[in-house]
C-alpha cells in the first residue's frame, strides 16, 4: 500500500472545548401511556415500529443494488425450503430406510 500524502499545511487546532450538546426537546418526552408527543400528534409504539420498519424497507428498495436483491431472494428461498423440511421432519420423521422399504414393497423388490 502506498503512504499517504500529507499536506504541506496541516489542519489548524483549536484549543477551545466544544459546544455542549444541546438537551433533548421536551415535546418528545414519553407520557404515562406509553405514547410519544410528537409536533402535536400522539404516537403510540406500534405506529412508531411500523414506522421504522417502513422506513428500512423504503430505504431497501431504493439504495439496494439489483444483484444483492437477487442474493436476498436466493436467501429467502433457502430458508423456506429448510423450513418446509424442518416440519416435515417433525411430522413424518427422518428415518429414510422405512420410505425406501415402503417404495420397494410397492414396487415389488
Amino acid at each position: 500500500m502506498a503512504p499517504k500524502h500529507r499536506s504541506a499545511n496541516p489542519p489548524p487546532t483549536s484549543t477551545a472545548a466544544p459546544p455542549p450538546n444541546p438537551p433533548p426537546p421536551a415535546s418528545r418526552a414519553p407520557t404515562r401511556d406509553g405514547t410519544i408527543a410528537s409536533k402535536g400528534k400522539a404516537v403510540t409504539g406500534r405506529q412508531n415500529m411500523t414506522a421504522i420498519v417502513q422506513g428500512v424497507w423504503d430505504g431497501y428498495v431504493a439504495k439496494t443494488p439489483q444483484r444483492t436483491k437477487l442474493v436476498d431472494v436466493f436467501m429467502a428461498f433457502l430458508v423456506f425450503v429448510g423450513g418446509v423440511q424442518f416440519v416435515y421432519c417433525v411430522l413424518a420423521g427422518n428415518y429414510v430406510r422405512r420410505c425406501v422399504f415402503y417404495s420397494c414393497c410397492d414396487m415389488g423388490c
